[in-house]
């Protein structure tokens, strides 16, 4: 009768702690991380307007769009992404920065995995230390390891001035800085390098809850219990 009441106890105290555990674990959140991802440094500031209009040796004037691709190197989500920028002019727009698969080709003109926008005020004006902050924390975008993706810019507004920071002879070894003059498509600069720029990425961990570690101990401790009574 004794074993029986304490096998009984037993397997009351194991409920209790389980419907705890199930309300902890809940609770707990889960533990994550913001690190820089793929990152190119910058040594210069090219002559290359962003969305703006450039001349060539003949003096003919062109627009030009800007894109980087990179090579994800941690799977998680991409929450913010910092480009070496500087303006030229207190001219006011707005300036898009998106996350774009590429083609099969790998040129950077596949569908668009999200944006964010941001005003030209808060880009720093002759500047040479500072990279621009474009954040996409609250429609973070998952990327996996390996996978190759492209930044591109677009703007709105009055045609901005700009100059893009760039790595010299340090190039990026796991992308290609592109740009495509009045749209005759896409091609590789072939001065100054990739452009500067930073990728932050969240990853997730989720930590075994000390709870867990009590349970199982209580539960062996119990079981010892019921077995020294048995005996």
């Amino acid at each position: 009768m004794n074993e029986n009441l304490a096998i009984k106890h037993v397997g009351r105290t194991f409920a209790y702690w389980l419907t705890f555990i199930f309300i902890l674990v809940p609770i707990c959140s889960v533990a994550s991380t913001i690190t820089i991802d793929q990152e190119q440094s910058y040594t210069n500031y090219s002559s290359v307007l962003l969305g703006g209009l450039v001349r060539d040796s003949t003096g003919e004037i062109f627009f030009q769009d800007i894109a980087q691709t990179f090579t994800v190197g941690v799977s998680g989500n991409i929450v913010s992404v910092d480009f070496a920028l500087q303006r030229n002019s207190n001219a006011i727009s707005i300036l898009t920065l998106s996350i774009r698969e590429i083609s099969q080709d790998g040129l950077p003109i596949g569908y668009s995995l999200g944006s964010s926008t941001i005003s030209t005020s808060i880009i720093p004006r002759f500047n040479h230390n500072n990279f621009t902050s474009f954040d996409f924390s609250s429609t973070p975008i998952f990327a996996s390891a390996g996978t190759t993706l492209a930044l591109t810019m677009e703007y709105s507004g009055v045609e901005p001035d700009f100059l893009i920071g760039r790595g010299g002879q340090n190039h990026y070894g796991r992308g290609q800085a592109w740009n495509n003059l009045d749209d005759r498509g896409w091609s590789v600069p072939h001065i100054d390098g990739d452009f500067g720029f930073r990728t932050y990425v969240e990853t997730s961990t989720v930590p075994v809850p000390a709870a867990l570690w009590l349970l199982i101990s209580g539960v062996l401790g119990l079981a010892g219990v019921a077995k020294h009574k048995k005996a």
